[in-house]
Parts: C-alpha cells; structure tokens; sequence
C-alpha cells in the first residue's frame, strides 16, 4: 500500500534543537490530518495481517540537502497517524517490524513524502558476520 502526503517531515536536528512543544503538537496535528485524508481518499480498510515494515521517502521542491537520517521523524509521524487513522491497532514491534527511511530527493516538483506499507516476517540482524561469501 502507498499513501502520499503533501507534507515534507521537520528535520531530526530541529527537533533535538529543542522545538517548542506546540510547534511539535501543530507538525503532528496536520501530519496526522494528511494521513487521515489520504487513507479516506483511497478508501484504504484497516490492515489485518502483521507485523508491516514501513518506508518513507521525502521529496523536497527547495532548500538546503541534507542526510537520511534528518527525515526520520516522518516514520513517527506517518506510524502514529495511521493508528489515529485506526488502520493499525497500534504501532509496537507486534505491529510494525521494520522503519525504513529512503534518502531525501531535492529540486522536485512539490513536496510530499511517500509512504509504504508492506507486510513483513519477523527477523533478526545476526550479531556476526558470515566469513564465508555467499
């Protein structure tokens, strides 16, 4: 399943920097407001096999480029307004296996972020690597 919103996520240093609470409280109001509005839009039912692995994308039309890393918040945001959505009962490692963020993409037409939602089997990193080349 993929949802598009026509948000871009705030960046991970303005929010360690210290972001007011109720900036914080509004960015997640309306990014939950875009995920309601796009799963209505789609006519999307509640997910019924977990867990789900999701993967966002940010797509930028200006400013300055900066890391992956910078635009996860927009997993957190997208997780929580899909519970607030009920398309998922709630966003715990039952629930959701695996959080991707996808390196930002800058000079594009509009900002959006894309969202990705796919059914996932659980596992586990190895806590070594294989010598052996597969």
């Amino acid at each position: 399943m993929i949802l598009i919103i026509p948000l871009v996520p705030p960046s991970l240093n303005q929010w360690y920097a210290g972001k007011h609470w109720a900036e914080r409280k509004r960015i997640r109001d309306e990014w939950h407001e875009a995920v309601w509005l796009a799963v209505r839009q789609k006519k999307i039912k509640p997910i019924e096999v977990f867990p789900v692995h999701i993967t966002t994308q940010a797509y930028y039309r200006k400013g300055r480029e900066f890391d992956t890393s910078n635009c996860f918040p927009a997993n957190k945001l997208a997780e929580d307004g899909l519970v607030e959505t009920g398309i998922m009962p709630n966003d715990t490692n039952k629930y959701v296996i695996a959080s991707t963020v996808l390196c930002p993409l800058f000079k594009q037409d509009e900002d959006k972020t894309v969202i990705q939602i796919k059914h996932a089997k659980f596992f586990r990193l190895e806590e070594e690597e294989s010598t052996t080349a597969s």
